[in-house]
């Protein structure tokens, strides 16, 4: 190690941090998604790495400041992620405001390597940030607190032990529902009195000298003008949104209408709803009988319109919130078999959660011999593929249906898959992807193409008709007679769009494809390669991009074997269909395999779509991108040659 202190996640909270340790002469490692944040940090002197694990090889401590438990989990478990080169008694110290099971898993994942991990959200905002006044609250051993004590000095002014790893979060938590409780009372007020006749001026200096005063009033104000410096009277300028108050979890309808619809179902089950309320009032804390539900045919439990496995629905509500039926592990104190054919344990506390940092390479399963009576006999004397997998599904829509996770799938296949015969060499397509635009549901202009050796693609929304010849997609240059007032306005804020960029594109035996928001407005991401990462059902997400964001949309690897994982199992569910026939019952996984076909392989494995400047799907007007006014598909023509060519084979 080179005696660097790493920083991760250089944003509005984490740039100032990182910057008052940078004017006290610390030797700082840095990283983040965001180039022009790298440069602005590279000319003040710090190391900039290209990878989590770039850094983590050069650093004794590592701070971490992200927006949310799942993107700082991925960037400790995830690939080039910091797990891959954590040095022993390295010291990791995440100030992100996260759940507390996240928390405490990162811990654990730490402790593999033989390192120590300080959970140290702070609290200040932006304003604390920049002054180097945050209170940090800590959770953790105290002895590892003291070797990071004199940074915690350079960044803020309150340094607090709350206990054990996870109590810093408790602490910023129940801070933050505090903070947030009055700053939605401080802001109707301030508009209820701006309505009736008062200057906003006046009424802040009467709560702020009187019992109504609060850290919202005094420090926060809502209202422009009135307190100096904050986020209202800097043009809004963000400092932390509303978005980062919620942490973990589902909604709090969904969440609500899950525990009443479980409730209902153990009403005349006295003992398993008293089993349930001991476990979740004790924290698991006092043993606990099983709490079994009764299966539905497709094994997920349905609640306000949406589907979900029911031991990851309550594990999310009560342990876990970004929990994958993956990562779930059973107990032995749990007495309902995992293979039991109609009830299901959802005791929360009857798993335990356990995460794989590394992934071992990819391997493919050849399909079976179709042909096969004993093979076809044999998968249906035992638990379905469909049924296991099935329980990966994670809250999806009630009209989405979940598809199988190829990475769990080819988990226990022995055999390597010939990545050779997926890229033949003479015969790779002219091009790698076709972006087509439209707004709503009109196409508007024709189809860009985008020849192997342009691996960077812009689309934007400039004028020039002829950027395509340097790897430009020109929205600004496309005319529509019927286009509308949204669609008009949209346009307006495209700006400098999105960059697509392909990695390792014809050489390689795998490609990546990441996508880079450059617009100020942000952009709406469909990526089935995206849910798959975040354990969402295929098509059932949209992935919003801030400003600067980079994520990767796309894995041919990933494609090919969903490819392949799909058509044997349609296969095989074709097969089932035909011994029902004789007699023999088919499984309802398989079933439904059966009506899998090639819009939906083709949407799944070989489609991206974005949308500009507006949203679509929960949360907004817009149920589905065809609403939006300004949005492009995305083809990418290699994979649509394996999904070709895998449909043609025998």
């Amino acid at each position: 190690m080179g005696g660097y202190v790493g920083f991760v996640g250089l944003g509005s909270m984490g740039g100032r941090m990182a910057r008052n340790l940078l004017t006290k002469n610390i030797r700082l490692a840095v990283f983040d998604n965001n180039k022009e944040k790298l440069l602005e940090f590279k000319e003040k002197g710090s190391n900039i790495c290209s990878s989590a694990a770039e850094l983590a090889s050069k650093c004794e401590k590592i701070f971490t400041m992200l927006p949310n438990g799942e993107d700082v989990l991925s960037l400790y478990a995830g690939k080039e992620g910091i797990m891959e080169t954590l040095q022993q008694n390295t010291l990791c110290v995440d100030c992100s405001t996260i759940d507390q099971a996240t928390s405490i898993q990162l811990s654990e994942l730490v402790q593999t390597k033989k390192a120590s991990f300080l959970d140290a959200p702070v609290s200040g905002g932006v304003l604390g940030a920049e002054k180097a006044t945050l209170t940090f609250m800590i959770g953790g051993d105290l002895n590892d607190i003291k070797k990071a004590e004199y940074l915690f000095e350079l960044m803020g002014k309150n340094i607090v032990h709350c206990g054990k790893v996870g109590s810093g979060q408790v602490t910023k938590l129940c801070n933050n529902m505090l903070l947030a409780s009055q700053m939605i009372a401080l802001a109707e007020i301030m508009n209820m009195g701006e309505r009736l006749g008062l200057d906003p001026q006046v009424l802040t200096s009467v709560i702020n000298s009187s019992s109504g005063r609060c850290w919202a009033s005094d420090t926060y104000n809502p209202v422009p003008g009135v307190i100096p410096c904050t986020p209202a009277s800097n043009n809004f300028e963000p400092g932390f949104t509303c978005t980062l108050m919620a942490k973990g979890g589902d909604d709090p309808e969904f969440i609500h209408k899950a525990i009443e619809s479980l409730v209902k179902k153990l009403k005349d089950r006295r003992e398993q709803l008293d089993a349930l309320i001991s476990a979740v009032t004790s924290a698991g804390k006092q043993p606990s009988g099983c709490v079994a539900i009764h299966r539905s045919l497709d094994g997920r439990l349905q609640v306000a319109g949406r589907k979900g496995v029911p031991n990851v629905v309550y594990a999310r509500i009560w342990r876990w919130p970004n929990v994958n039926k993956s990562e779930l592990v059973k107990l032995p104190a749990c007495q309902t078999p995992t293979n039991h054919p109609d009830l299901i344990c959802i005791n929360p506390y009857h798993y335990d959660r356990v995460v794989s940092y590394e992934l071992s390479s990819l391997q493919m399963d050849p399909l079976p011999p179709i042909n096969s009576t004993q093979s076809i006999l044999t998968n249906l004397d035992g638990p379905s593929s469909s049924q296991q997998n099935l329980e990966n599904s994670v809250f999806t829509e009630q009209k989405c249906q979940w598809q199988s996770s190829p990475f769990e799938t080819c988990s226990n296949i022995s055999g390597h898959c010939n990545m050779n015969s997926l890229y033949p060499q003479n015969n790779a397509p002219k091009y790698w992807c076709s972006i087509t635009y439209f707004e709503l549901d009109t196409q508007v202009g024709e189809t860009f193409k985008a020849p192997w050796n342009m691996s960077n693609i812009y689309v934007d929304g400039g004028m020039d008709p002829n950027g395509s010849e340097n790897g430009r997609f020109c929205l600004g240059a496309l005319s529509n007679v019927h286009r509308s007032e949204s669609s008009e306005k949209a346009r307006l804020h495209i700006g400098k769009g999105i960059r697509l960029q392909i990695i390792d594109s014809i050489n390689s035996e795998d490609y990546n494809i990441f996508v880079e928001c450059c617009s100020q407005k942000g952009i709406f991401v469909k990526s089935c390669f995206l849910d798959f990462q975040n354990g969402l059902g295929y098509g059932n997400a949209v992935h919003k991009f801030c400003f600067g964001a980079v994520r990767k949309v796309f894995n041919l690897k990933w494609a090919y074997t969903e490819m392949v994982e799909k058509k044997r199992r349609a296969n095989m569910a074709a097969m089932v269909k035909a011994y029902a026939v004789a007699g023999i019952a088919p499984q309802n996984g398989l079933v439904q395999d059966s009506g899998t076909g090639v819009d939906d392989l083709r949407a799944t494995c070989c489609t991206i779509a974005i949308s500009f400047v507006k949203g679509w799907g929960i949360g907004y007007p817009r149920s589905n991108i065809k609403e939006t006014p300004c949005w492009i598909e995305i083809q990418l023509f290699r994979p649509l040659q394996l999904l070709n060519e895998l449909l043609s084979s025998n």
